[in-house]
């Protein structure tokens, strides 16, 4: 029996070693990229500058640099190095202190929400990259069943009058075809771009109010399955494929960029648009709101508090020396969102231009879709524009993807209450219903952190007061001898509560034992009575401590613990 009983023992030992490769990466080189996959995304390309034009140009990018290097910078290192040493997730990496693992319960929650709507603007991408596969762009010019009578191509508009003093705008419905005028009356009514009422009209299918929901359209309904499927075929065996996904995710968008920043700079207009972007507004840098929104991007763009950050740092090697990873990853974070909204302001410049209005006007017009409104536009014009566009918006599903499945495999922030007009549309306010529902998703994400804490902080509580009633009742001060001024239960609670579980540490076996031997230390120094004064595996280090030099001997002759991802200790024999 004794054969068959070492052959099961060393197949689970290969069992488990392969269970630990699986979890890891190939080499250092995937981790980077896939942290560059996941920061540099959507948010970049399209949230950032959308915040930018909202929040004045210039005067916005000033705190957000102070933010991202004195906030973001560390947050982010942080959830690395908590990933990283405890081989983790975010739920069960928030042990280091007991009533507080509710943060990475609240991140998980944050985590799924963001994924919904995240895929949602995937599919936006994708729905632009199928039609792109044509001859003519199709936002590209007027005449389809869904423009209006307001609407503009920018470089193809002339104006003539008729006898009652009527003045009307003559949009040419095909570039190719300058002698088909259409001359609705403006009624001094503003024109509204081609390529915007492609986004809000037939992408989008805006209603008029929040209350009417319409039907689900059937192409983005299908896109959207799409977008899921191809998450899925990308993570379907865990970091390993993601971080092959990550070679042409992290790297692909800055060529595409680099392409379009340089001819939106040759559009007439560009110039107007770039210095609205890079000269400061000095009035608006005291503008709380400003700083709000350049807060709110730099947590979003660095993916601080959806757990992503955490999952991947778990399967980097114990020892990995990640701060120059850091540091890439968050210069080149920084650098792309700037970089992109050279492309979208040039682009804003020329269509401001076109349309008769100011830079500043139009950019904060533009709403959430100024991306997709400025970079078709963009790409409209170019040569062989079919092809540029095919490439641009690959980059924007690289980058899409990129971010979600990071995020799957472990938003714009809170919807504003209001929101100017944009598309044709006029200015809307949301209903008292939705703004409920919207407080109610905000509790929601931060729940389980309060939930938690009490939780914890009653159980602890509790086992307090039995030790205090057990020790009464037989007499046995043992315990309590250290104690030289008894603080009451409460904050005794209250400080084991924030104080860590026993099973924190790092999760693999063979990480344990150095991280376990000076927690071992650490805890013999406490004055708080715990259920288990120490890991059974600090204990083991404890025993080994030679009781006279006071060095501890970190071996484990008689058996080795082991925890797993949910917490539990188990010992086998070595």
């Amino acid at each position: 029996m004794r054969p068959i009983k070492e052959v099961q023992f060393y197949c689970y030992k290969l069992r488990r070693i392969e269970e630990e490769n699986n979890h890891q990466w190939d080499r250092p080189l995937e981790f980077v990229l896939s942290l560059i996959s996941n920061s540099v995304g959507l948010g970049n390309v399209w949230r950032f500058p959308y915040l930018a034009a909202q929040s004045g140009g210039g005067a916005f990018l000033i705190p957000y640099f102070l933010l991202y290097f004195l906030i973001g910078a560390p947050l982010y290192y942080m959830e690395l190095a908590l990933g990283q040493f405890t081989s983790r997730g975010p739920a069960s990496g928030f042990v280091l202190a007991r009533g507080w693992q509710g943060v990475g319960f609240a991140m998980i929650i944050n985590s799924v929400l963001g994924t919904l709507y995240y895929n949602v603007i995937i599919a936006w991408a994708l729905f632009y990259f199928v039609l792109s596969f044509r001859k003519t762009l199709l936002w590209s010019d007027c005449g389809h069943w869904w423009n209006s009578n307001r609407c503009f191509v920018p470089g193809f508009q002339g104006n003539t009058s008729t006898g009652n003093d009527t003045t009307l705008n003559c949009t040419a419905l095909l570039a190719s075809n300058l002698s088909n005028f259409t001359c609705p009356p403006t009624n001094n009514t503003k024109d509204v771009p081609a390529t915007e009422e492609f986004f809000y009209r037939l992408l989008l299918n805006k209603s008029s109010s929040f209350d009417d929901f319409g039907v689900p359209g059937t192409y983005m309904s299908v896109l959207l399955l799409g977008a899921w499927i191809i998450i899925c075929l990308c993570i379907f065996r865990g970091v390993q494929s993601s971080g092959k996904v990550a070679y042409f995710t992290a790297i692909f968008p800055y060529i595409v960029l680099l392409i379009l920043i340089i001819f939106t700079a040759t559009l007439e207009g560009a110039g107007k648009g770039i210095r609205y972007y890079i000269v400061p507004r000095w009035e608006l840098i005291g503008n709380f709101q400003i700083w709000q929104a350049a807060a709110s991007q730099v947590f979003f763009s660095l993916s601080i508090s959806f757990g992503s950050l955490i999952a991947y740092s778990a399967a980097n090697d114990f020892h990995n020396k990640f701060f120059q990873q850091m540091c890439i990853v968050v210069c080149c974070d920084c650098f792309t969102g700037v970089f992109a909204g050279f492309a979208v302001f040039a682009t804003v410049g020329f269509l401001a231009t076109s349309l008769g209005r100011e830079v500043e006007e139009y950019a904060r017009s533009s709403g959430p879709g100024l991306a997709f409104i400025t970079y078709p536009e963009a790409l409209s014009k170019m040569p062989a524009s079919p092809f540029f566009s095919i490439i641009f918006f690959l980059m924007l599903l690289a980058l899409g993807l990129g971010s979600q499945v990071l995020t799957i495999s472990n938003l714009i922030g809170a919807a504003p209450l209001s929101i100017k007009a944009a598309g044709g549309f006029p200015d809307y306010e949301f209903p008292r219903w939705s703004v409920i529902l919207g407080w109610f998703i905000f509790v929601f994400c931060i729940l389980p952190i309060p939930l938690v804490f009490i939780i914890s902080y009653f159980r602890e509580y509790r086992r307090l007061s039995a030790l205090q009633t057990t020790t009464a009742i037989l007499g046995d001060n043992s315990q309590l001898t250290e104690y030289k001024e008894p603080k009451p239960i409460y904050l005794q609670a209250l400080t084991a509560n924030n104080s860590p579980a026993d099973t924190w540490g790092p999760r693999r076996r063979k990480h344990q034992k150095d991280a376990y031997a000076h927690l071992a230390v650490r805890s013999a120094k406490t004055n708080i009575p715990s259920q288990q004064q120490f890991p059974e595996q600090s204990s083991k280090v404890m025993n080994n401590t030679d009781t006279q030099t006071g060095v501890i001997n970190p071996t484990f002759d008689e058996g080795s613990a082991m925890h797993d991802d949910d917490g539990n200790t188990s010992h086998e024999k070595l």
